[in-house]
């Protein structure tokens, strides 16, 4: 018994003192959030690295892709306390630490420290620098822009093929920096709303009537230019091609020329127009009480903007007829 009680406070003593193994959590955000809703334009955006534990003296190395969902991507700017991960001092990819172009993805973005302690060559030939990206010091590896095309949808700014080093827990260097692979933990993507047109209403009652005011947000580079919000009552999918890469999300119906003729009257106002300067415009459709059918009731009447000429189309937005 006391053999048996003396091996178990061995095994408990051994297990408390054993490094942990280290993750990296990285993520890529805009304004310090995950998640955005925006406008078409530049979107400004930064990836930064934390290592999941002490276990550990910082980073040794971090490599990954990134990839724009919504078409091509620039080079990104290293972070400033990035230097030691970099040429001369580190080594990265010969494009830069930026990653390399290709298309809608940056390649390679990263670098690593010069862990074999090389003082021959034209690099890596920096001193190792301990305890990068701990936990409590997130490292901003890159920052960087994308452009959020002119049509409303949903965007992604993914981080993938990520590979990472540590440098080993009480290690001095000599005669080289001993390194161990992290773990992948979190990771966590830029996800992109571009919806232009929105409304606080959703429904509209035929008996008592009522407004659905709409407010269209395209942003500042397309302000003080002209727009128009037309509507369907057949539905938004396959949409209407209003330019070789834009499609506005409306069926082209009865109603759809009922807003081209009666512009900016009747039932639809203010839905032909120049936007603000910030590139908005407020619009209002609107139903006076027991003018319609009560057997209209169901019906969803779709409004969507574009641009004149065709430079950026919204989202649909729905308006359902109730009793």
């Amino acid at each position: 018994m006391i053999l048996r009680t003396l091996v178990l406070v061995s095994l408990i003593a051994i297990v408390a003192t054993a490094q942990l193994p280290t993750a990296l959590n990285i993520s890529v955000s805009s304004g310090s959030s995950s998640v955005v809703q925006t406008t078409p334009g530049t979107l400004n955006y930064s990836v930064t690295a934390e290592l999941s534990n002490t276990s550990n003296e910082g980073l040794a190395a971090l490599v990954f892709d990134l990839v724009w969902s919504a078409g091509p991507i620039a080079q990104a700017t290293p972070g400033a306390s990035t230097t030691s991960l970099r040429i001369p001092l580190g080594v990265n990819n010969p494009a830069g630490f930026g990653g390399t172009v290709s298309g809608n993805r940056l390649k390679q973005v990263g670098g690593a420290q010069n862990t074999i302690n090389n003082t021959i060559g034209a690099y890596p030939n920096g001193a190792v620098v301990t305890m990068i990206a701990q936990t409590g010091a997130p490292l901003v590896v890159v920052t960087g822009s994308v452009n959020v095309p002119a049509a409303a949808g949903n965007y992604t700014l993914a981080i993938e093929n990520v590979w990472c080093n540590v440098i080993r827990q009480g290690d001095l260097g000599v005669p080289f920096w001993n390194v161990d692979p992290a773990a992948l933990g979190s990771i966590t993507n830029l996800a992109v709303n571009c919806s232009l047109l929105s409304s606080a209403t959703s429904s509209i009652s035929i008996a008592a009537g009522g407004a659905q005011n709409m407010t269209l947000t395209a942003g500042s580079s397309f302000g003080n230019t002209a727009y128009f919000v037309g509507g369907s009552t057949s539905g938004t999918s396959p949409g209407t091609v209003v330019s070789p890469s834009l499609v506005i999300p409306l069926n082209l119906d009865w109603y759809t020329d009922f807003t081209i003729s009666y512009a900016n009257s009747g039932i639809l106002s203010n839905n032909l127009g120049t936007l603000s300067a910030a590139g908005s415009a407020n619009i209002t459709f609107s139903l006076p009480g027991n003018t319609l059918p009560a057997a209209l009731a169901g019906l969803v009447i779709s409004h969507a903007a574009t641009g004149l000429p065709p430079n950026f189309v919204s989202n649909a937005v729905n308006c359902v007829l109730t009793p």
